[in-house]
């Protein structure tokens, strides 16, 4: 995972037909292997999104799935540096059910995901 491909990323969901300024999100880092990123390229990332996220509706949840302690530590930081720069706050979540319940699903619904 870099700046590029999450710029690329972002651009190309609030390019697409599907994205709505209303819709909770959550952000699947679990195939995350290796983050090339650091301070400097992250505080890119923020600036390069603010734009974007700006966009979105102030009640959004807007939630990164982290289940390994490099993803949550990466997920962290970026919580951390976004707090002054998007009018929402990004949430973690450890799991699929705990990154479900913060955007409001009842994970253990068996309509949740329909």
């Amino acid at each position: 995972m870099n700046a590029a491909i999450i710029n690329e990323g972002t651009a190309a969901y609030f390019a697409s037909s599907r994205f709505s300024p209303d819709q909770n999100q959550i952000i699947d880092l679990t195939a995350v292997d290796d983050y090339d990123l650091g301070f400097s390229s992250l505080m890119s990332v923020i600036r390069f999104k603010v734009p974007y996220m700006a966009k979105l509706d102030r009640t959004v949840r807007y939630v990164l799935l982290s289940p390994t302690e490099t993803d949550f530590g990466m997920a962290r930081m970026y919580q951390q540096m976004t707090d002054s720069h998007y009018a929402f706050g990004i949430l973690t979540a450890r799991s699929w059910p705990e990154a479900m319940r913060l955007v409001g699903i009842d994970a253990d619904s068996p309509d949740a995901l329909s």
